[in-house]
């Protein structure tokens, strides 16, 4: 009587022993593939976005894809800086007075085209007659891309090269920039609006050495 019972506790111990190993192995598995999950999802963000190609000469290179709007805070800084460059920068040339006059139209709105009609072509030719050039220098660009359309506040300066001495003048300006379709005209996408000049007033003259 006392084997039988023996037997029946030994199986009973074998069945607990079997459960828990199928318990553990359960886990085993489902930690197993979580990991695997991880792992490939770890896999699969660190390759979006990666492309390879090459170059025609049998080397491979690596080019990764970004969101079009990721460095769009630099994009508006480089619109401000470009739209700035062609406005006061400016060579006693007709041609490429021209060439920057018709760039900075395409880069505008009203009043862009107001503040271009205000300055008129009689700038443009005391400029040429006077044989006098202007340099452009940017300090800084503040820009706020939380807000629509984006606002920019630029710094600089304008550098007058006259036959005398240099006129340095301070330049403040503000803008607002919307987007737009991008073309070979505009390949930033953003369309100048709301330009304004708050200062732009002497602050010192520099004479030149003779």
């Amino acid at each position: 009587m006392r084997k039988p019972l023996e037997n029946l506790m030994n199986i009973d111990t074998a069945f607990k022993q079997t459960r828990l190993i199928a318990i553990l192995t359960l886990l085993s598995s489902f930690l197993f593939c979580g990991m695997v999950m991880v792992v490939a999802m770890n896999m699969v963000t660190k390759g979006k976005g990666k492309i390879y190609i090459t170059n025609g000469f049998g080397n491979t290179l690596t080019a990764y894809q970004i969101s079009a709007n990721e460095n769009r805070k630099a994009e508006v800084k480089a619109q401000v800086r470009n739209f700035h460059a062609l406005l006061y920068d400016i060579t006693p040339n007709p041609d490429e007075i021209k060439d920057k006059v018709d760039q900075i139209l395409l880069m505008g709105d009203a009043s862009v085209k107001a503040f271009m009609d205000k300055r008129g072509d009689s700038y443009y030719k005391k400029l040429i007659s006077s044989n006098v050039e202007i340099k452009y220098e940017l300090d800084s660009i503040k820009v706020n891309i939380d807000v629509y359309p984006y606002k920019a506040v630029q710094y600089g300066k304008e550098i007058v090269q006259t036959q005398v001495g240099f006129l340095i003048k301070n330049l403040i300006t503000s803008l607002d920039l919307r987007e737009v379709a991008r073309t070979d005209d505009n390949p930033h996408g953003l369309l100048i609006g709301g330009f304004e000049v708050h200062k732009n007033n002497r602050i010192q003259f520099v004479e030149m050495n003779k």
